[in-house]
């Protein structure tokens, strides 16, 4: 599917579905955020259960790391650096059209991210305290809470959320390789629709 639309498309068709799996994303997270809270009572009982699993569960420094806040604002600072290796990400920033299109792409984007990482964020520690058990593989927690708080058909709903994540990334990959290959080892195929 993803070799498809990029093929018909290309990048413009990738960032239309970009756009669409980022709305299914943030759907899917409200989504499993309200049913959380809602088998919870609310927020402020998350974070009471919370503080009585582990009080540092609650804190943004982490308490045992030897440089504390400085470190964890040090990888934020350098994730964003390796942003400039991963041609999937770049490709979005390269497509824009005007300069003066930069700094509202910068807002939009930035806001988009807070939202989305702060729903993650409380759906992760939903599952901290809706799932107990931590026998299990932690990277199944939101199809497992999912499972556990929603019917069939909104699972479907979470699980499509994270399978659009998987899409965004992988047709950004795709239309990188495709550009190197067409553009950078084989620039007379770039001519040839085949």
């Amino acid at each position: 599917l993803v070799v498809i639309y990029c093929f018909s498309g290309g990048i413009r068709a990738s960032i239309w579905t970009d756009a669409a799996q980022s709305f299914i994303m943030i759907g899917a997270m409200v989504l499993l955020l309200g049913a959380a809270l809602l088998e919870l009572g609310g927020l402020v009982e998350l974070f009471r259960q919370l503080r009585e699993i582990d009080p540092s569960l609650l804190s943004i420094t982490p308490g045992s790391a030897k440089f504390g806040v400085l470190a964890f604002l040090c990888s934020w600072f350098f994730a964003g650096l390796g942003v400039a290796g991963q041609p999937h990400i770049m490709i979005r920033a390269m497509a824009i059209d005007s300069p003066e299109a930069i700094a509202p792409a910068r807002r939009i984007y930035i806001l988009w991210y807070v939202v989305f990482t702060t729903l993650c964020i409380l759906v992760g520690l939903s599952s901290r305290v809706l799932l107990p058990d931590s026998s299990f593989d932690q990277e199944l927690a939101l199809p497992m809470l999912a499972g556990q708080l929603l019917p069939g058909l909104l699972v479907g709903v979470i699980l499509a959320g994270l399978f659009a994540a998987t899409m965004s990334t992988a047709d950004s990959q795709v239309l990188s390789c495709s550009a190197a290959i067409s553009r950078d080892l084989f620039p007379d195929w770039s001519r040839s629709y085949l």
